[in-house]
């Protein structure tokens, strides 16, 4: 198996008989590359926990980010020797959020995948996190008794405007919505792991892991508020 570079991955070429080709790393074993006719190229990790076979995708291939990319790997790697089954657990979470019918039961779900991130929600660092947490499970308590298919864009909106002002006293100035993420978790996106760097966006984020796009205007979908 060769090392993954950059180079070998630009010029790895798929059989005429295939429709794509993989490749491993040597150096990291479980850490490899798929490339498809097209050129849509991906990495990933492939590794085991007990008797379960898991691949987490990685993001797509992008020169220069390769290192960064296979310490996500070694990482990966590393939980799994532990018995952490980080596929496993975001389709747990994932599931939970399905199950989750107000906003306040929806939120720490939220929180617990951008403390450890997944395919898709970047790991937020520890600073980051703890502002999103005081912000989500104070300034948006008043709608966490709310069923999530009841709120609707003007209860976000007005909530939204309520905590500017709040935040602009606080802060001198203004505050991005950090709950429309909430709101929007059951569209998950098709994108993996792109990363939140604009403060408007975080609002929408925690809800995409609730339930599918169909699931109602109210609540999930009901922003099409910008998003990520």
């Amino acid at each position: 198996m060769p090392k993954l570079t950059d180079a070998f991955i630009r010029n790895l070429q798929v059989p005429e008989d295939a429709k794509d080709v993989q490749a491993f790393d040597d150096n990291c074993h479980g850490f490899g590359v798929s490339k498809q006719k097209s050129g849509h190229t991906t990495l990933f990790v492939k590794y085991s926990v007990g008797t379960q076979q898991r691949r987490k995708t990685l993001g797509l291939f992008v020169c220069g980010t390769l290192d960064r990319i296979r310490k996500e790997a070694t990482l990966v790697l590393a939980k799994a020797k532990l018995g952490t089954d980080v596929v496993g657990e975001a389709k747990k979470a994932r599931q939970e959020a399905e199950q989750a019918k107000t906003l306040g039961e929806l939120v720490p779900i939220y929180l617990a995948l951008r403390e450890k991130g997944d395919d898709y929600w970047s790991k937020l660092r520890p600073r980051s996190l703890t502002e999103v947490t005081r912000y989500l499970t104070k300034a948006w308590l008043p709608l966490h008794g709310e069923p999530i298919d009841k709120i609707t864009r003007q209860m976000v909106r007005s909530r939204r405007d309520e905590n500017r002002v709040s935040e602009r006293r606080r802060l001198g100035q203004p505050r991005a919505c950090s709950a429309r993420h909430v709101l929007r978790m059951g569209d998950r996106p098709r994108a993996p792991h792109r990363r939140q760097s604009d403060d408007r966006h975080q609002t929408a984020e925690a809800g995409q892991a609730h339930a599918g796009p169909k699931r109602g205007r109210a609540g999930r979908d009901l922003v099409g508020l910008p998003g990520r």
